[in-house]
């Protein structure tokens, strides 16, 4: 046992001892209890993002072997996995604990173990923290495999762990366990939106060959029509004379944002001016969907390789809504050909404008719009949230330890 003279930068009040450093092996101990007698049949996995996760849950289907579980490692509730597969969210491997409240098994080419002396929660949150990564990259290495880390049971063991009082243990893993429930929260709230636009955009639109969708707002009735994209949109070439008039934007998958640099020596003199209420496409990569509407700026730049265009009768809500339903992004590609890169492909204007689009009434357009521009903002609300917790726990993390 060795005293840590270190203090965290936030400590809860009252709290003010100083934090002891252990090994992991003193406070927790290697599982190794087989499935001989194939106990249990469900696998789990552990995942960076997702912690120990049922691995049918995870990919669609058991991929483990039924003959071979016999030969896993049985894992109770609360027991803590290492994994060794590194990823962009674990550069080391992740280590979790089984909160789905039942046993399972596990391939044996994870780490296992049971802890006692200290707050789950508290070692939990700890691994979540970057801190402990340093000894792992000093004593293991990624192995022979690129996607795997190398280190022996016997040093892993040999981690040192900061540990303050079990009160303030306790504290710090009810904080972070409140904290990680409310970002759970939030993330099943946007997935639930997510899902009913997609919904929505599936029911609210006619399908292929017909001229009335399957869900329609009260007091419509009147079949759709088809109108070519040429006829709608009125391309607009307005450029910059004068260096840095206008903020430089950019067409993105996530919609019309501020380019994030420049070139050295670059000058924007000969871009494109849009503003609010046109649209933008990329002439390239438009199998990624690069065609977006200009709701949040004024006006702008963007590069003279883009196209923008005027919208001409219907609705701008409505219009911005189907240049980005999923159906149309086959259309763009159909609309584009192979590039000088298999990974960008070039539009041909002339497929593009001959594109057909549905129409409702000018009313239901406007209907249709302003509800999906509603949903759009509570989805960036909920973005937003979820971006803003997920930034606390990281600077908690960073600050609450030592």
């Amino acid at each position: 046992m060795k005293i840590n003279n270190d203090i965290p930068a936030y400590r809860f009040q009252g709290y003010t001892d100083a934090w002891e450093l252990r090994k992991l092996g003193e406070v927790s101990k290697k599982i190794s209890e087989k499935n001989v007698d194939n106990l249990y049949s469900e696998t789990f996995t552990n995942s960076a993002e997702h912690g120990i996760i049922s691995q049918r849950d995870f990919f669609d289907k058991d991929i483990s072997n039924a003959t071979n579980l016999n030969t896993y490692y049985i894992v109770r509730n609360n027991d803590f996995v290492y994994n060794p597969r590194i990823s962009n969210y674990a550069p080391v491997g992740p280590v979790k604990r089984n909160k789905l409240g039942r046993t399972g098994v596990m391939s044996p080419l994870y780490y296992v173990f049971r802890t006692h002396d200290i707050d789950e929660g508290y070692l939990e949150t700890y691994f979540d923290t970057t801190y402990w990564h340093s000894f792992m990259k000093l004593n293991g290495d990624s192995g022979a495999r690129a996607d795997r880390f190398a280190i022996k049971d016997s040093v892993f063991a040999e981690m040192p762990l900061p540990i303050p009082s079990l009160p303030e243990q306790e504290a710090i893993g009810t904080f972070f366990s409140t904290l990680d429930r409310h970002i759970t929260l939030h993330q099943r709230k946007l997935d639930t939106l997510k899902q009913q636009k997609k919904t929505y955009l599936k029911l609210l639109f006619p399908a292929k060959g017909q001229t009335k969708p399957v869900l329609r707002f009260q007091g419509f009735e009147d079949d759709w029509k088809e109108v070519k994209l040429g006829e709608v949109l009125v391309e607009y070439n307005k450029k910059s004379e004068i260096e840095n008039q206008f903020e430089l934007l950019s067409s993105t998958n996530s919609g019309i944002e501020p380019r994030s640099g420049r070139v050295s020596g670059e000058s924007n003199i000969g871009y494109k001016i849009i503003k609010r209420g046109m649209v933008v496409l990329s002439p390239q990569n438009l199998w990624l969907g690069n065609i977006n509407y200009n709701a949040k700026f004024e006006i702008g730049i963007v590069s003279p390789s883009y196209k923008v265009f005027n919208i001409n009768g219907p609705n701008e809500l409505y219009l911005a809504t189907v240049l980005r339903l999923p159906k149309m992004f086959f259309e763009y590609a159909q609309a584009s050909v192979q590039g000088a890169s298999i990974v960008r492909r070039n539009l041909d204007l002339d497929l593009f404008s001959s594109i057909l689009v549905q129409l409702p009434s000018l009313p239901e357009q406007e209907v249709i719009g302003t509800f999906f521009q509603t949903l759009d903002q509570e989805l960036a609300q909920v973005e937003d949230k979820l971006a803003s917790l997920k930034e606390m726990k990281k600077t908690l993390l960073h600050r609450i330890f030592v």
